[in-house]
């Protein structure tokens, strides 16, 4: 499986992320709340990585940002660290007479952290200036991981069946995206009938995509924008006659997107709640945007 992000990031002349937060928000704050969604979906792959390894080969994001990536690779130093400590915390033993053993069982796995923490590649397609909108974008990043499987397989230096097959696209605004979402998803498209099918996520309007899991090469063309759910699904249904199925996810998590002051209301909403940890990649921007706003309301 290939993941693909689209990510605004921070490109020269482009509009700030979260525009319709603007009433609420300054484009700093609205950039730094967008930047910190895209790490904690990225967390979540980490996390679903870590308890399934070797079952993402690839995770692309499409960014017309040359540092899109400086922020992932941030994190995930940050997350090898945490995970060693918790690993080096669990050497410790309660009898001593075993600390030998464990020692032996867990150290391959600290040594395979300090080398990046993750079984898959993070790679950075950079969005062609011609591309007018973002369906052209993930088109020409969808052909560009398509003509690298035709290259690899025509140099035989991949078997087919190690070959990616499939293409997930997910957002980069989902915050209450966790490893289970993810491993559901993934299950499911991982089944025989699965790996000929278009799995669907719709956003909490049912209106929206918010992830979408398709054969590669893509049988059909991408959608997303206004009423993208249902457009996905015409173009799904059109290839019925030929064997590709369509599954509609339902996940709670997964369908919640933030665009509008109220989605903002709801994520703050969680985090008072403590829905997320301390340590988790959304908290610092959560308790920094709580802290304007209640200065704002005085």
């Amino acid at each position: 499986m290939i993941v693909v992000i689209p990510y605004k990031g921070q490109p020269e002349q482009t509009a700030i992320a979260k525009g319709r937060l603007a009433a609420l928000l300054s484009p700093e704050q609205r950039q730094m709340l967008a930047e910190a969604m895209f790490v904690s979906v990225f967390k979540a792959w980490l996390d679903f990585d870590a308890a399934n390894p070797n079952q993402l080969q690839q995770l692309v994001v499409v960014s017309k940002d040359r540092n899109c990536l400086a922020p992932l690779q941030g994190y995930m130093q940050h997350y090898a660290a945490q995970s060693q400590d918790k690993q080096r915390e669990n050497l410790k033993p309660k009898n001593k007479n075993k600390l030998q053993a464990k020692h032996k069982t867990k150290q391959a796995s600290i040594s395979r952290n300090s080398q990046g923490y993750c079984s898959f590649t993070l790679s950075h397609f950079a969005e062609p200036d011609s591309c007018s909108d973002l369906n052209a974008a993930l088109e020409a990043a969808l052909q560009s991981l398509e003509a690298q499987n035709r290259s690899a397989a025509a140099d035989q230096t991949s078997s087919a069946s190690s070959l990616p097959s499939q293409c997930l696209i997910m957002h980069a605004d989902l915050p209450l995206t966790e490893a289970a979402d993810i491993a559901s998803i993934m299950q499911d498209a991982a089944g025989q009938s699965g790996r000929q099918a278009i799995h669907l996520v719709q956003d909490k309007s049912r209106t929206g995509t918010n992830a979408l899991v398709l054969p590669l090469p893509s049988p059909i063309p991408l959608c997303f924008g206004e009423n993208s759910a249902s457009k996905h699904l015409q173009q799904a249904m059109l290839l019925a006659e030929q064997g590709i199925k369509l599954h509609i996810v339902q996940q709670r998590q997964l369908a919640f997107d933030l665009d509008e002051a109220d989605d903002l209301m709801t994520l703050l909403a969680y985090h008072k709640a403590q829905y997320f940890s301390a340590q988790h990649p959304l908290t610092a921007c959560l308790d920094s945007l709580q802290a304007a706003l209640d200065v704002a309301n005085k």
